[in-house]
């Protein structure tokens, strides 16, 4: 462990000194530990999707990765995305421009590129004073856990052959992530086979209307200033 991630290796030894190592590999087997910006910016450690940097967009863009999605959403910081996924893995696949939210179809158009920045950490010390450490680069980190920087090494095929569908840590994930992304505006229609998959039908609820219309966009792509800047949910959703 210590090899994999020479720069946090002091924090396994501690781990294993006391005792806590069970509950982390129990917990990173299950695919399910806390997601703590902080602590990530503190180590130097990329911890989840949302941390990566969403880049500038060219004017012709039709459509984004979902996981760029996610990060516009956590950015903008509304009230339903206030807290970042509760699992490190971006979700698959990608979505129309205008099936995005308002906030995120507005920064998609902005020609700027997004990411968090790492401001600096307090320390509250035992003698009442505080101590501000600054980051050594002011932005969030994107090391890969062997201690080398993101886009430095070629990307590895993963090989799915073992992959089991049926498999719960899976269902959970995916249903996580699916419901943090589209629990405030709804599925929209191009999301049909998603919504439906066993996965996610689960979420129905009582007034859940059948799903009708065809698979298309729901903005009419003339957006104006003013529409930007109101609070809007799609009203083609699922």
């Amino acid at each position: 462990m210590i090899r994999r991630d020479p720069e946090i290796g002091f924090l396994w030894l501690g781990s294993f000194i006391t005792g806590g190592n069970d509950k982390t590999l129990r917990e990173g087997r299950a695919g399910w530990w806390n997601i703590d910006l902080g602590a990530a910016a503190w180590t130097g450690t990329l911890m989840s999707f949302i941390q990566m940097p969403v880049p500038q967009f060219a004017t012709d863009t039709r459509s984004i990765s979902r996981a760029d999605e996610c990060r516009l959403l956590y950015l903008c910081h509304d009230i339903n995305y206030t807290i970042p996924p509760l699992f490190p893995f971006p979700p698959f696949g990608s979505t129309a421009i205008e099936d995005t939210n308002i906030d995120v179809h507005e920064h998609i158009l902005c020609g700027w590129d997004h990411s968090l920045r790492f401001s600096h950490l307090t320390w509250h010390c035992s003698d009442g004073t505080k101590v501000q450490q600054g980051p050594k680069v002011p932005s969030m980190a994107t090391r890969l856990k062997n201690g080398v920087l993101q886009g430095s090494v070629p990307e590895e095929e993963v090989d799915y052959e073992e992959y089991d569908s049926e498999d719960e840590n899976s269902e959970m994930v995916t249903r996580n992530i699916f419901t943090w992304l589209r629990g405030d505006d709804g599925f929209p229609v191009a999301e049909r086979a998603i919504r439906e998959h066993e996965w996610i039908d689960n979420l129905d609820s009582e007034d859940d209307e059948p799903i009708e219309g065809d698979v298309h966009s729901s903005f009419d792509g003339h957006l104006h200033g003013w529409l930007l800047k109101t609070s809007a949910h799609r009203s083609n959703s699922i």
